[in-house]
């Protein structure tokens, strides 16, 4: 058996040739000591290759055990969600209430910068700022750093209303027509339309480190939320969606993905349980049964007032 030295040893080892200018010979993302089989775990995508080969690379003691796992480089924790300037799509986006004896905090996602009646800003949801007047930041409130990106100025969020909706006035650096794609790259929307039925739609929220892909299964739905409000004349598709994405511009890709159409905002979800579905009925059902909804974004531009050209 190995001593816990040897183990240390040999995961010290193959740390530094992950780190170094050899590590494409034998691409390994991942090494860990695992106490409970008293082994060096280590990750390769060349599961092509022997154990005895690998070892061999990567020139490790034949007495300490190895076990390789299949897997690929881990992904960074999504950029949209640390401090990015200029302000895009797709960014986190938070609300830092003191209420007194307790800090209420809300998260979502910015849709797109927008010009409001000639005033600069950007769009998110209603429920996430809720009301005119909340101070918006991007990440998140920063006693040590400037992190306020601006004003609510309007909130639309009616019962039975079309829309959830909110334009925030602010003084930073915009991104005009602009959704994050990645670390560094952005899309460019070069026009808007409405979700149609069969759709490709993705959906670039803050809660995800990658843009989530689905189809729009129905227009013209009306939901009902949790805070017991009804939307109508909305979409429903099938992609994933977390708590957070709210505001997370939803559109189309074109001309080989450089560009993309801006088809709604994601304001929530819900789940279907099959098992309790009676009649002659067929519900889009996606990841885990559930659904994302999506305002469409002329819902939006008409309810705000606002174009995209900032």
């Amino acid at each position: 058996m190995a001593t816990q030295e040897q183990l240390r040893t040999a995961h010290y080892q193959i740390s530094n040739y992950m780190a170094g200018p050899a590590a494409t010979d034998v691409p390994v993302f991942l090494s860990y000591i695992d106490p409970t089989v008293n082994a060096v775990i280590v990750g390769t995508s060349l599961t092509s290759r022997t154990p005895g080969e690998l070892r061999q690379i990567l020139d490790l003691d034949e007495s300490v055990p190895l076990s390789f796992v299949e897997c690929e480089p881990a992904e960074l924790d999504a950029g949209k969600r640390q401090p990015n300037r200029p302000l895009v799509g797709g960014l986190l986006v938070s609300t830092y209430v003191d209420e007194g004896p307790s800090i209420h905090v809300d998260e979502g996602t910015l849709t797109v910068a927008a010009d409001r009646d000639g005033v600069k800003g950007f769009v998110t949801a209603g429920h996430v700022v809720e009301k005119e007047g909340i101070a918006v930041f991007q990440p998140y409130n920063d006693d040590d750093h400037d992190r306020f990106v601006g004003t609510v100025t309007k909130v639309v969020n009616d019962n039975r209303g079309q829309s959830d909706c909110a334009f925030v006035e602010s003084p930073s650096d915009l991104g005009a027509r602009r959704i994050w794609k990645a670390d560094t790259d952005l899309y460019q929307i070069v026009d808007e339309n409405d979700p149609q039925v069969g759709t490709k739609v993705y959906m670039q929220g803050s809660q995800h480190p990658d843009e989530q892909a689905g189809v729009v299964a129905h227009t013209r739905v009306s939901v009902k939320f949790k805070n017991g409000q009804t939307k109508v004349d909305q979409c429903i598709a099938t992609y994933h969606r977390a708590g957070g994405d709210s505001g997370a511009p939803v559109y189309s890709k074109k001309n080989n993905g450089r560009d993309v159409t801006l088809l709604g905002m994601h304001i929530g979800g819900q789940t279907i349980r099959w098992g309790e579905v009676m009649g002659d009925v067929n519900p889009p059902v996606g990841q885990n049964g559930s659904i994302a909804v999506i305002t469409p974004w002329s819902n939006v531009a008409h309810d705000l007032g606002v174009i995209l050209d900032v």
